[in-house]
């Protein structure tokens, strides 16, 4: 008890020791640190806004295909009203979304003037025919356009397509082949069917190819591209990958049965 009393002391003494005078510094230091703190929470508020960081020069990378002009003047045009310290990512995506062409965009600043904007685009992996309307149409069914259909297989649907995702009884069946197709061997890929095989599709110039199921299509597509390679392929009229441990191929004699 006597112990609590001592260690008590000093604080007590402390206390009293500290005058008017002491007290009336200490209000005054706090003041002028409290002033100063405003003074440059004011200070960047004026210089993350000012003319000295303004946003002059917009490197846009990543951009291709018919819709690139419009996109690269909707971000350029709504950079040039921000600052580098000030950028507002969600007005830059808002910009763009219009553009089904644009997967994503990534910011990069360069204070006090430059900002670069990386542009990751959407691909079509298809186009959708009906009649005498086509669609370009991504790997997740989305309805693109402003981009390129050059060399990508062509799906039959029975009606013309709107909105932003393709509709119509198995068509993204039909897509999930184009899209798990390699890219070297999509560009050959001539169409995209359904038929009494189930999932199927036309090489230029080469053999029918069937899939069965839309399972493991990633799988079929790799066994496709080993058997090709093999000379033992050559003549073939069609190679069944619905197995794609083994891979029939017709059109030879005698018809084969080829392992990847």
């Amino acid at each position: 008890m006597h112990a609590a009393r001592s260690a008590a002391l000093p604080r007590a003494t402390t206390a009293r020791r500290l005058g008017p005078g002491a007290r009336r510094r200490l209000l005054k230091a706090l003041a002028v640190a409290v002033a100063l703190a405003a003074a440059l929470a004011g200070g960047w508020l004026w210089l993350r806004d000012s003319s000295l960081v303004s946003v002059d020069h917009v490197h846009i990378t990543g951009l291709h295909g018919p819709g690139a002009a419009g996109i690269r003047d909707a971000l350029t045009r709504t950079a040039s009203d921000m600052t580098t310290l000030d950028l507002d990512e969600a007005t830059l995506r808002s910009a763009v979304a219009p553009y089904a062409a644009v997967k994503s965009i990534a910011i990069h600043t360069h204070p006090p003037h430059s900002i670069t904007i990386a542009v990751t685009m959407n691909i079509a992996v298809a186009t959708l025919v009906a009649g005498g309307h086509s669609s370009a149409v991504g790997a997740d069914g989305a309805l693109l356009s402003g981009v390129s259909t050059l060399h990508v297989p062509e799906i039959t649907v029975s009606t013309p397509q709107g909105g932003r995702y393709a509709t119509g009884h198995g068509v993204r069946s039909e897509i999930a082949v184009a899209a798990a197709a390699p890219e070297p061997l999509r560009r050959h890929v001539t169409t995209v069917f359904r038929g009494p095989r189930g999932l199927g599709a036309q090489l230029r110039n080469g053999p029918l190819l069937y899939f069965g199921s839309r399972q493991r299509l990633t799988a079929k597509w790799a066994a496709i591209a080993r058997v090709l390679a093999d000379p033992a392929a050559a003549g073939a009229a069609y190679l069944d990958a619905s197995v794609p441990e083994r891979v029939a191929a017709g059109g030879l004699e005698p018809t084969e049965t080829l392992n990847p």
